[in-house]
């Protein structure tokens, strides 16, 4: 199952309560049923407003923490709960607003009409914090039940998907009889990491490389089902090397090799270059990435190719 990114957003000043938060998810986490982001996983030199927006993009669950220093917090009130709200509105994200300290949170329009947590609306640290792990651990537990009706749900809604794709290819098996063989072509090794752990998770060996070289060499001395490629390989030569990658998998394997680009950059008319003159099988934007769609992109790409005898470098 995939794990459900659950996005804290909470204030730099309560990281005690932050604390106390992630170690009741951890229950969740330990059991692969979540996984748990927060701003300390930003790592040194990364860009930390990217990184929020990349988690946010991809959270299916977000907490968040109330309370006074939240609700003074310009960047959250500014940026991040416009766009949890946003998501929340119009793609379904499941939000948890937790009085975790008494504050005037009824005094703010948005949050004034959401289900809030704890249900009775006493603040989760009230009375000198006495319920404070009775109250965390339920919110956890209903956490867990929202995950598992949306991991029923998907599996579902994929089986049924996958079932209708190949209905005409007896032989398309979405199932692959062997781990199937990726290569991630990306200058970022945050992005290396990120797709390999979503990739592993639908059974691919996952191969990474960092430049065209490397993702050339490689094509060389092994045989993919399929590659990743991100556009801007060379900050200095915006776009070249990622296509340029993908106009040398063409002339070597024709079409039969599927690439998806997957771009923190590129414009609509790269996209559609692209589409045309690469046949590229998908274009993705770093910050619009689905966790799940791009699995079963992924085995759409592959199951519409693994039938297809494709030359060797």
């Amino acid at each position: 199952m995939t794990q459900a990114v659950v996005f804290i957003s909470y204030s730099r000043k309560d990281e005690v309560e932050k604390d106390k938060l992630v170690s009741h998810l951890g229950v969740l986490q330990g059991a692969g049923l979540v996984d748990i982001w927060h701003d300390d996983r930003i790592g040194a030199g990364q860009d930390w407003q990217v990184e929020i927006n990349l988690a946010i993009a991809q959270a299916k669950i977000a907490i968040l923490l109330i309370t006074a220093n939240f609700l003074n917090s310009r960047f959250i009130l500014g940026a991040e709960a416009p766009e949890l709200l946003r998501r929340r509105q119009s793609e379904g994200l499941v939000v948890f607003p937790i009085i975790a300290r008494a504050c005037a949170w009824r005094a703010v329009d948005w949050l004034r009409d959401m289900n809030v947590r704890p249900k009775n609306s006493v603040p989760v640290w009230s009375d000198g914090g006495i319920h404070v792990d009775e109250y965390l651990s339920g919110i956890a537990e209903e956490i867990s039940v929202v995950v598992q009706k949306r991991a029923d749900h998907v599996t579902r809604t994929t089986t049924v998907g996958l079932s209708n794709r190949f209905n005409d290819t007896p032989c398309a098996d979405p199932k692959p009889s062997k781990s199937w063989r990726i290569l991630v072509v990306d200058d970022e090794p945050t992005w290396q990491r990120r797709l390999s752990r979503i990739l592993r998770e639908i059974n691919c060996t996952v191969v990474t490389a960092g430049n065209y070289e490397q993702g050339e060499n490689l094509l060389t001395d092994f045989d993919f089902d399929l590659v990743t490629i991100d556009l801007n390989l060379d900050k200095s030569t915006q776009y070249a090397d990622g296509l340029e990658l993908v106009l040398r998998i063409r002339e070597v394997f024709g079409n039969y090799m599927p690439v998806i680009i997957i771009t923190g950059t590129g414009s609509l008319e790269e996209q559609r270059r692209s589409f045309k003159e690469y046949n590229v099988f998908d274009f993705i934007q770093k910050a619009k990435l689905d966790l799940e769609e791009f699995q079963k992109i992924v085995i759409e790409a592959i199951g519409s190719s693994r039938n297809l005898i494709r030359p060797q470098f």
